[in-house]
């Protein structure tokens, strides 16, 4: 017999099998009192382990187990392997795991790649990441430049990108925007890694509330101007040196079309969420202006701040 761990993630947590074993060559649960139980007595199994099957590790390699029959249907021959999703497995070579009340962990490094439940390997495991399936396809990077590819290992977006971020995940609609970054700019591109907004912004921000893009420009501040910074300056024969970033900020609509120029000093608010939700306070130095949800400005930036709440409750 050989002390193993099969591991699933459960609707209300993850449950670690610390007392499992194989025996005669199947995976077997194991109590306190030394009896034996097939996986699919393990706390909601069956609910979760796609395909009844279930990762089970051994002397440091993981594989799959039958939760039915205690059978291994795939050899435990992975660094690391997690659950299985939508028919595929998330495999790893040359990773160091470990274990904690939650589940098992993976340190970074090593490479990444996709299975099916015949073990049969769908993505070659050559990525240094490789992160969920997202538009029916998959988030990869190498040498720390990101792209997407398919489940075929075609490529969808080219490894180009120093960041790769969906603007939202919704499993049932593809989706066709991508937040990227670039020579330290974001910007926006379509899943023909076509350039919807330039890669000009030091920042942008999703607002999950109307699918607006609140984009910042980082200005610098002015320089030090003491008379000790005055003489390092003529000593160095050098220009003072910016003591730090503001951001201005400015507002895309839906369809990605430049509503407010990047000059608010703050992200758009909503002051009341909960009982005025269609309404947002712009901020510029000590006014404030008022934004409707569906892009229409109810104030220009001219009120004092409890002016324009007022406003808001009054509209």
């Amino acid at each position: 017999m050989k002390k193993c761990l099969v591991w699933h993630a459960g609707i209300y947590g993850n449950y670690i099998g610390e007392n499992a074993i194989i025996k005669d060559g199947l995976v077997f649960l194991q109590d306190d009192d030394n009896k034996l139980y097939l996986p699919k007595e393990m706390f909601l199994a069956e609910q979760e382990c796609e395909g009844g099957l279930i990762p089970f590790e051994v002397q440091g390699k993981w594989g799959f187990a039958d939760i039915y029959t205690g059978q291994i249907k795939i050899e435990p021959v992975w660094d690391y392997a997690g659950p299985f999703y939508g028919e595929y497995a998330h495999v790893e070579l040359g990773t160091e795991g470990d274990f904690d009340s939650s589940g098992p962990t993976t340190e970074n490094g090593g490479k990444h790649g996709l299975i099916d439940m015949t073990g049969k390997v769908i993505i070659p495991v050559e990525y240094d990441v490789l992160r969920g399936h997202i538009d029916h396809c998959l988030i990869v990077a190498n040498n720390e430049k990101w792209g997407i590819i398919n489940y075929k290992n075609s490529i969808i977006i080219p490894l180009e990108w120093d960041k790769l971020i969906p603007l939202k995940v919704d499993y049932d609609i593809p989706q066709n925007y991508y937040k990227v970054k670039k020579n330290e700019k974001w910007g926006i591109i379509n899943y023909k890694s076509s350039i919807i907004i330039p890669l000009e912004w030091d920042e942008l921000r999703k607002c999950y509330n109307n699918d607006w893009i609140f984009c910042g420009k980082a200005e610098p501040c002015e320089p030090y101007t003491s008379s000790e910074d005055k003489l390092l300056a003529k000593i160095f024969d050098e220009p003072l040196e910016p003591r730090s970033h503001k951001m201005k900020w400015g507002v895309f609509d839906k369809d990605f079309n430049l509503i407010i120029n990047p000059e608010l000093d703050e992200v758009p608010e909503q002051p009341m969420p909960h009982k005025y939700p269609e309404y947002y306070l712009l901020k510029k130095g000590r006014r404030y202006g008022v934004l409707s949800k569906d892009g229409k400005m109810i104030s220009d930036i001219k009120l004092f701040k409890k002016d324009a709440i007022k406003l808001i409750r009054t509209s």
